[in-house]
């Protein structure tokens, strides 16, 4: 539109579309050119420069890795490799299990470890974030099956989130580990349901298998 259009438009236009009209003149005549994109260097180019100047270096002051952490030595024997004395003894005292051999899990447990006397065999299992609420024989004889509880002192955190010094409850559980047993243990937890309810429910935290076949060499015990 030449500018004598423009005057003649204006003219017959409302006051309003007067001043927008110039007002948009105005900001199109101050507005800057839009800059040119920077050109792009070529593939070629490219590969040709990363072949002359090699792989980037790891600079001389960057930390080196140090050496990887060495895996947790086994705290005994594998559990898998235990084989029970098949001549039936009575419950060991507490002065027997406070020298009893340590036995490695087969699935390895942060909160639990095994230990043994002859034929009996005690799991022991920790948590500070659970409170164990009992156990339950899910499977086989409950007989000379026994649990007790100890003292265990660690961290926790108060309502307020604060990190506090703290003494809660662990876990013993103790049977005896003999020929054609097929036994399976569940140790059971609190949970609580928040919000969704006003009362606790029961969780499982691990469960114990146990299991000797008469034609095996040793039993085959496992928690999960």
């Amino acid at each position: 539109m030449t500018n004598s259009n423009v005057r003649r438009a204006l003219a017959f236009s409302p006051p309003f579309l007067v001043l927008f009209a110039f007002f948009s003149f105005a900001v199109a005549e101050e507005a800057p050119a839009p800059a040119a994109a920077p050109a792009r260097a070529s593939a070629s180019a490219y590969a040709s420069g990363y072949a002359a100047a090699g792989p980037p270096r790891a600079s001389a002051d960057a930390p080196a890795d140090g050496p990887a952490a060495a895996p947790a030595e086994p705290s005994g024997p594998p559990l898998a490799e235990w084989s029970p004395p098949e001549a039936t003894s009575d419950k060991p005292t507490a002065e027997e299990w406070e020298k009893a051999a340590p036995l490695e899990l087969l699935r390895p447990s942060e909160h639990c470890t095994a230990s043994a006397v002859r034929e009996w065999l005690r799991i022991s299992c920790k948590d500070p974030s659970n409170e164990f609420k009992g156990l339950r024989v899910v499977g086989g004889s409950e007989q000379d099956v026994s649990i007790s509880d100890f003292k265990v002192k660690g961290k926790g955190t108060d309502f307020t989130g604060k990190e506090i010094d703290k003494t809660f409850d662990g876990l013993h559980v103790v049977f005896p580990v003999r020929r054609g047993d097929r036994r399976v243990l569940s140790i059971a937890s609190w949970a609580s349901c928040g919000w969704k309810c006003w009362y606790m429910r029961e969780d499982t935290f691990a469960t114990i298998s146990e299991l000797w076949l008469p034609g095996e060499e040793r039993p085959t015990i496992v928690l999960h």
